[in-house]
């Protein structure tokens, strides 16, 4: 963690984080998680040998593991009263929330550190309630004025309406 320099000039704060392939990303961090992070490192953090700032609860510590993430996340849905959820959804959360916010995709993307769109392609899903609110609503009388047209599609013959 890098502390800003005793000035006016607007510096953030940067984290490094090593994520999947040991591949090391620096990101911003908010004063707020910041100082939670400190407050952890002087004084929850067990004393111990291990260079990972999140170690063990018990001895002998040890850095955290995908498992133990696994475990602490399916301990939280059992006392939440859930049935229990990877700790990967706490990813597919996070980003559901951004794009229900407006955000783009390609930002949904940034936040997660993807290197391909097409792996942020999977949250582009149909939001059905969203879709709701932005539906016509539908003619007075139905079809009247609509004739079928059959219309080939890659899988077959199908149908659609169009105005006569």
């Amino acid at each position: 963690m890098r502390k800003p320099p005793p000035c006016d000039c607007p510096i953030s704060t940067e984290i490094a984080v090593r994520g999947k392939g040991s591949r090391i990303e620096r990101l911003p961090l908010p004063a707020e998680i910041g100082e939670a992070l400190a407050g952890y490192l002087t004084g929850t953090r067990p004393r111990c040998s291990a260079t990972a700032v999140f170690v063990t609860a018990r001895a002998p510590y040890q850095a955290l593991t995908g498992t133990c993430i696994r475990a602490i996340t399916g301990r939280a849905c059992d006392r939440a009263g859930l049935s229990r959820l990877g700790a990967h959804r706490l990813r597919h959360s996070l980003a559901t929330a951004i794009l229900r916010a407006g955000a783009p995709l390609p930002e949904v993307g940034q936040v997660l550190r993807h290197r391909s769109q097409l792996s942020t392609a999977v949250y582009a899903k149909v939001d059905h309630a969203a879709l709701r609110t932005l539906a016509q609503p539908w003619p007075e009388g139905g079809l009247r004025g609509f004739t079928r047209v059959p219309l080939r599609t890659p899988s077959g013959l199908a149908c659609r309406a169009r105005r006569v």
